[in-house]
């Protein structure tokens, strides 16, 4: 295992939080997602030997998945710009005994010293509504790429969220974290744009697709009552939300059925492009 970083500016930029109770925020929410996410490499080719770029590895799920997959003779680059998020997928690598991760803190925004034209694959996930620069991430993925390689990428529109009993305040927690992430220049809903912006950088060969996902009233409170408390702050000084509004969101959450009768629906979309 080695590290290399370009980006300590961009950590200090970083949006989410890092700390544990964040880190099993996403790692909760990798519980929720990873078959899907398994399928999606599965249908860019992933095996054995293949030198594969997971951007934005957050607390390293993934990364650990691909690691495995490609093998003591593959290679796999974790990219973040958190240098805490890549400290906690250095662990997660070392607590599992591999040892083909090389970590480097980079922003894929920036232009910098990336080796280009080497990668089979390059990953990523619930990263571009993070990011500024869509395009420009877009584009420096493509030149990492050999010719033939693959861009996986997985993305959220949280406008497309619905709950079965059209629940208000929760449509509203929603509304409020598109409006948060419009405040910090990102976009929370850029998942249903993704095709828009492959065509857009030329590639010729698009798949993509999209997947609802249904989660009731147990999984909802694991993942987004914690989330709201991570996002406390940010909510606050940012003038979208006060304690009162907040507390009602976490009321709402709180209170919600658990017999099935309701679910919270989210669509996320897959997209896989070809260099």
């Amino acid at each position: 295992m080695s590290s290399i970083s370009f980006s300590e500016e961009g950590s200090a930029n970083y949006v989410l939080n890092t700390n544990d109770e964040a880190r099993h925020n996403l790692d909760y929410q990798h519980h929720l997602m990873a078959e899907e996410s398994y399928k999606q490499l599965r249908k860019a080719g992933i095996k054995k030997g293949q030198t594969i770029w997971d951007i934005g590895c957050g607390s390293g799920a993934m990364t650990e998945y691909i690691a495995r997959e490609v093998g003591d003779n593959g290679k796999v680059y974790a990219v973040d710009v958190s240098k805490e998020q890549l400290e906690n997928t250095r662990k997660r690598i070392k607590a599992a005994g591999l040892k083909n991760v090389t970590f480097i803190q980079a922003d894929i925004q920036e232009d910098n010293n990336l080796p280009i034209g080497k990668a089979d694959i390059v990953y990523s996930r619930l990263v571009f509504m993070h990011m500024k620069n869509a395009n420009l991430a877009l584009s420096k993925m493509k030149s990492l790429l050999k010719v033939g390689g693959v861009i996986s990428l997985q993305e959220s529109a949280f406008s497309s969220i619905y709950t079965t009993d059209n629940n208000p305040v929760i449509k509203d927690y929603f509304a409020s974290l598109v409006q948060l992430g419009k405040l910090k220049s990102v976009d929370f809903d850029i998942g249903e744009k993704l095709p828009d912006l492959c065509k857009e950088e030329g590639f010729k060969k698009i798949e993509h697709y999209e997947i609802q996902h249904k989660y009731f009233a147990k999984e909802v409170k694991l993942l987004v009552l914690s989330r709201i408390d991570e996002m406390k702050e940010k909510f606050i000084t940012t003038g979208i939300a006060n304690e009162k509004k907040i507390s009602k969101w976490k009321s709402a959450m709180s209170s919600l059925p658990e017999d099935h009768s309701f679910y919270l629906a989210s669509m996320q979309y897959h997209v896989l492009v070809w260099k």
